[in-house]
């Protein structure tokens, strides 16, 4: 990769920007929604659009890959001189080079060691603007396939204007996969005017690396595989993403690294050790291999052979550091800090390494880090002066360090107030056990407020899994539950864990007989009986649910089992129909609920009301795919936040008022059909609170759960 040096003014004028941005976003970002925060970061796009790219020539070399892979060829295998590829050049990449004229070069490409003959093979040619044009790629092979893709719907005319929307389109989604979670933070990603330079203009797949990245950290909670998958496929479009493994240490690393390695087989298959391509030279070039040029901020203090050796003690501490947290902190937190730390070290020159870091922030609630970025602009304008590059990092790292230190203090703070206002004679600090599964041992990106809220009140929160026989649940002073997603997978194992937390006397948030009673959804029933108005409802099992389901005959219904989550063994169809009866035989003999259907869910959405101690916080519409029925996120579900009508909100509060006792966290989901709210569902077990929409109800609830231990 070749940059384009720009001078100080515009680094200046960007950095200025960013913060402003930051700003902006942080003092009036509240009221901010998902289609608004998308729409006004696909407009800061368009302007990088207009132009070719400005701070690097990395987007020619992506054209050229994708080009070359679709003649047939490999780009680890020729480089862009080679004249047996003399027919892929056109005006736009070799301005001073037809593919009738000679370049003198073929045959294998070369990387030699010597730094003389590296500088030599690795300069630029004013022939063409792609940058080292006498060495093979460096790029990996989930890289390759995205140039290649670009490629084929990319006319050679175009030159890196199809790369430029794509990658444009690539940070419009990343937006809306943040704003889905938080359309506040989302801003500090979409409106940011470094995405807008790097990733619109420049270009850089770098912004592809930072979708996967936090497409992973998303979808870790619920669906684990997938996210080593996306791991995995993000170190292969840049390396340094495989830096993040240590804090998916629970979440199947090995299938992250055998999705990294498998992207390679093919190549090497193809052209054997060349799948390295430049990648070797690059890092002598950029000073890894005897860290002469980089860890800018040690190379203030010290000499290069020094620096190397203290910069990998640092990595490997960050590691072990983030391997340890991953158990107190969201996996979304520990990515930020763990990237934005490495970045510290390393001090690359290339400002686009941080797009990553800036989603990352955005996604872990924590904007000190976008300084790292800024200080890369101003590293970037002071190439070749380690002291200009090293106190640029500097600066940034010491305001990472104030602002996490300020934060903590604040907590520490409003923990001594908690705990002085509370009535218990023990000045310590209460645990809590945040209760996860085994699938899903991390908590997801959503309960970070709830993390930092409890903190705040002076509670210590641990991640553990409630299925884990190793966990002394005697050392906790309560237990919260949050993602228990596969309990009704194991009802009775669940049922008998939280029967052994009674024994032990700890608490259980909600309270382990309320769990109990609303682990089977036959207490909407107890519910009718107490007044509320419920879905009209049936349960059946066995023969009985063919004898149930007959009675309905025409009618389209819903079946669900009474133990279940997650619309898992969940039908719809028509009562009597061939169809129905077959998916029905496939069923698992267990108890089920039998339910009309309320075309209204499709075309109002259902309601979810949050109430934290029995008092209404706030509520959202959740809405099926298009061609759905089921609204969970699961299934293409979406969430918008809303007022509840009185009638929304009388019901909802009926129902959690017939439930005799007050939880502390509740959810209460129905539909309205005919002017009446009736209730579809009550969870009291380990419900999405929505907090990202809402985040003083995390803040409630932490106070609600300090109350109660």
């Amino acid at each position: 990769m070749v940059a384009v040096r720009l001078s100080w003014w515009p680094n200046v004028v960007l950095a200025v920007g960013t913060v402003l941005v930051a700003a902006l976003v942080w003092r009036f970002g509240r009221g901010l929604t998902v289609a608004g925060v998308v729409i006004v970061a696909g407009l800061c796009q368009v302007p990088g659009l207009m132009h070719a790219p400005i701070t690097s020539t990395d987007a020619y070399r992506y054209v050229w890959d994708g080009r070359v892979q679709l003649s047939g060829h490999s780009p680890y295998a020729r480089v862009p001189l080679d004249d047996s590829l003399a027919r892929l050049r056109d005006p736009v990449l070799f301005p001073g080079l037809s593919p009738a004229q000679k370049s003198g070069v073929t045959g294998p490409p070369k990387v030699p060691t010597d730094p003389a003959a590296l500088a030599k093979y690795s300069a630029d040619d004013p022939r063409t603007r792609i940058n080292r044009p006498l060495v093979p790629t460096i790029y990996p092979p989930v890289a390759q396939a995205y140039f290649t893709a670009v490629a084929l719907f990319t006319p050679w005319s175009a030159g890196t204007l199809g790369l430029q929307i794509a990658a444009a389109l690539i940070a419009i989604a990343l937006t809306w996969l943040l704003a889905v979670q938080n359309p506040r933070w989302a801003a500090l990603w979409g409106w940011s005017p470094i995405v807008a330079l790097e990733a619109g203009n420049a270009a850089h797949v770098d912004v592809l690396a930072a979708l996967l990245i936090t497409a992973a950290v998303i979808t870790t909670a619920k669906r684990p595989k997938l996210a080593a998958v996306l791991l995995g496929a993000a170190g292969s479009v840049k390396l340094l993403p495989l830096l993040l493994l240590p804090a998916f240490r629970t979440r199947r690393p090995i299938l992250a690294v055998s999705t990294f390695v498998a992207s390679y087989v093919p190549h090497v298959l193809a052209v054997g050790t060349l799948v390295l391509g430049f990648l070797p030279g690059y890092l002598n070039q950029e000073g890894f291999d005897d860290g002469s040029s980089r860890s800018a901020i040690l190379a203030l203090l010290l000499p290069p052979e020094a620096r190397q050796l203290v910069a990998a003690l640092l990595a490997l501490a960050l590691a072990a550091l983030a391997f340890h947290c991953t158990k107190r902190d969201p996996l979304a937190l520990t990515c930020c800090w763990l990237y934005g730390a490495a970045l510290l070290i390393a001090t690359p020159t290339y400002p686009w390494y941080g797009l990553p870091l800036i989603a990352l922030a955005a996604l872990a609630h924590r904007p000190e880090w976008i300084a790292v970025p800024i200080a890369s602009y101003l590293a970037y304008a002071s190439f070749g002066h380690d002291t200009r590059q090293g106190l640029s990092y500097l600066a940034a790292a010491v305001i990472v360090v104030t602002t996490i230190t300020i934060r903590h203090r604040l907590v520490a703070k409003s923990r001594l107030t908690a705990r002085r206002s509370r009535r218990t004679l023990a000045d310590v600090t209460k645990r809590i056990a945040l209760a996860t599964s085994a699938e899903h041992a991390e908590l997801p990106p959503n309960d970070l407020p709830l993390v930092d809220g409890l903190r705040t009140a002076g509670l210590d929160p641990v991640a553990e899994v409630w299925s884990d026989p190793s966990v002394d649940w005697s050392a906790y002073d309560a237990v919260l539950l949050r993602s228990v997603w596969d309990y009704h997978l194991r009802y009775d194992e669940f049922t008998e864990w939280l029967a052994r937390l009674d024994k032990a006397g700890v608490p259980v948030l909600n309270d382990s007989g309320l769990v109990r009673w609303n682990g089977d959804k036959r207490y909407l029933l107890e519910l009718r009986e107490r007044g509320v108005s419920i879905v009209p409802s049936q349960v059946a099992a066995g023969a009985c649910l063919r004898e149930v389901v007959n009675g309905l005959d025409g009618q389209e219904i819903v079946v669900k089992p009474t133990v279940g989550a997650t619309a898992l063994h969940t039908v719809r169809g028509v009562a009597g129909s061939a169809e129905l009866d077959q998916t029905l035989a496939e069923l698992p003999d267990i108890v089920y609920l039998v339910q009309p259907f309320q075309p209204e869910i499709v075309a109002d959405g259902e309601w979810s009301l949050i109430f934290v101690d029995g008092e209404f916080t706030h509520a959202v519409v959740k809405r099926a795919a298009p061609g759905d029925f089921r609204v969970q996120d699961d299934f293409g579900g979406t969430v918008t936040p809303t007022d509840p009508t009185p009638v929304v909100l009388d019901g909802a509060q009926a129902a959690l008022d017939a439930a005799g006792r007050t939880p502390a966290y509740a959810r209460v989901d129905g539909v309205v059909v005919n002017g009446r709210f009736l209730l579809m569902e009550l969870e009291l077990i380990e419900p999405e609170l929505f907090f990202p929409q809402h985040p003083e109800a995390a803040q409630k609830l932490a106070t609600a759960v300090s109350a109660r231990v």
